[in-house]
Order: C-alpha cells, then structure tokens, then sequence
C-alpha cells in the first residue's frame, strides 16, 4: 500500500509548531446514522511502517484527543491493527472503527476477521470492507456463497461487526458493478483533485452510493503525495477539494504527528468550495492529471 502522504511541504502550508484551534466538524455516515469527524486517520503512513509503538500510540492518541473519531487500518498495513489496538484497549468507546478483509473466500475472510479483533483488542469492529476490489470477477468471488461476504455476514449476525463496506481505487465499474449485487452500508473510494479526468468515482460511484444513502469516505485526496510532487495543488486545496463533495469523511495517512495538526487545521477551518472554485482546481490539473491518476489509482493498498 502506498499512504496518502504530504511529501514535501510546499509554502503555503501551515508552519511548524502551529497548534489547531476550534472543533473538528462532524457528518453523518450514511444509513448508519453514525456521526463521524470530517478527517479520518489513516493506518498508512507512519503507523503502517513504524515499530516504534509508543511513537504511533502518541499519534493515535493525539488525533483522538483533537477530535478525530473514524480510524482506518486493515491486516496489510504492518503493525497498524497492532498500533490501533494498543490505544482502542482503553479508548475504544471513542472511535468508530473500520478495518478491512483482502481475503475473497469465506473460510480465510473469517480467520481475518478475528485476527483483527484480536490485533484491535476489541470486542467488535464498527465497519469491515471488503479490501480493494479490482474486477467484477473478484466481486462474483466474494459473493458466492463460500466467498469472504458470507463470513462478513455471519459476523454481523453475532455482533462482532456492524456495518459491512467496499473498497477500491482502480477502475470504478467493478465497484459500481460490487453495489448492484449486494446492498453495503459505505463506500471507500478516491475523491481527489485527478479524479475526475480518469476514471471518476466521483462520477461512476457517488451518484449511487447518495442514491442508497451509503456513507461514503473519501481516500487518497493527496494523491498519494501526487498533488505536491507533480500537480500544482497547496495542501488546504486538495483537503477542501474532497471535503466539499457529499463525502462523510476524508482518511488521511501521516508520516508525523506535524502532518497530524496541519490536516485537522485544514479540517477545522474547512469553507465548502463553490462550482467555480473546483473548476479553477480543475483546469490547474488538467494537463498532467491522466497520467497522475492513472498511477495513484493503481498504488497497491
């Protein structure tokens, strides 16, 4: 997986040793009917890397106390369930908590589920999605009945999961294909400044997912570092570019607690772009975006 990750701080952005002021906004995920803050911390970055597990613990600790509540990881991510599961132990009634499962079959989806549970030490997952869908014949896979969908299901039925999402950052039709199937409660997908001139979620996937009243989260809003080392997009564009669409929430993956405060300072002070702003971040990107997207849609995660 390659995090969604600032790269290199380009003027602009907000200088160190700045503090966050304010509350973080919260939405509405969807049918769940859950408030959940507009940033999300990723398990990428940092805590996917690191084995310093004090330093990621301090991290996680931070972003909850600053008024983060949705968290993202999945078993791929290293020791990030690990990381999580660390602070979850004493503040899991804090979070809404999403994890994911790779596996496509039933009998490996469910020994996912509860390595999870066990690396998150938690009773209970709020969301489990299924990671990363590809191809419409992955999707055939999962929801056979032998296929990972099933353990998800049964999992919900013991209360060990509530809410069941779906994941992907390639081609959009296999996802959009994934919602005529089966009916899941959110989406995880690209919403960023490239989106919409290759291959667009935003325009293949969100009009269903707000028919269906799908939470839906937004990923890799800067594009994989992509905005600051190819496109002429500041941090605070490219945050507040993906937050003005109907999206519930923005996962975000950071390298260092200094990423952590910028984003939810951008958070904080977060103006819903107009019509003609996003078409000015649009016409800036639009030269090098297919070429950009083509690459951050196909970074393994």
């Amino acid at each position: 997986m390659q995090a969604d990750t600032q790269g290199a701080r380009k003027p602009g952005s907000l200088p160190r040793g700045s503090e966050v002021e304010d509350t973080l906004p919260r939405r509405i995920l969807g049918r769940t009917g859950r408030p959940v803050s507009i940033l999300g911390l990723g398990g990428g970055g940092i805590l996917m890397r690191t084995l310093d597990r004090e330093a990621a613990m301090a991290l996680i600790h931070r972003a909850i106390d600053l008024g983060v509540n949705y968290v993202d990881t999945a078993p791929t991510y290293g020791p990030s369930e690990e990381h999580f599961g660390e602070v979850l132990k004493a503040r899991r009634p804090e979070v809404f908590l999403a994890t994911k499962v790779h596996s496509r079959s039933r009998d490996e989806g469910w020994r996912k589920i509860e390595n999870s549970l066990r690396r998150l030490q938690s009773d209970y997952i709020d969301l489990i999605q299924v990671h990363d869908i590809k191809t419409e014949d992955e999707v055939d896979r999962v929801m056979r009945l032998d296929g990972a969908l099933a353990a998800m299901l049964e999992a919900r039925d013991q209360g060990l999961v509530r809410w069941i999402g779906v994941t992907g950052h390639w081609d959009p039709s296999p996802m959009a294909y994934a919602l005529q199937r089966f009916d899941f409660d959110t989406v995880l997908i690209p919403v960023n400044v490239t989106d919409k001139h290759y291959l667009s979620y935003i325009d293949v996937v969100m009009p269903v997912a707000l028919k269906r009243n799908l939470g839906i989260i937004a990923m890799k809003v800067y594009c994989a570092g992509g905005v600051f080392e190819q496109l002429d997009v500041m941090p605070h564009d490219a945050l507040r570019y993906a937050l003005s669409f109907p999206v519930s929430t923005a996962v975000v993956g950071v390298d260092d607690m200094q990423q952590l405060l910028e984003n939810i300072n951008i958070g904080r002070r977060f103006v819903p772009m107009t019509e003609e702003e996003k078409e000015s971040v649009l016409d800036r990107t639009r030269q090098k975006a297919a070429v950009c997207s083509a690459k951050f849609k196909r970074e393994p995660r």
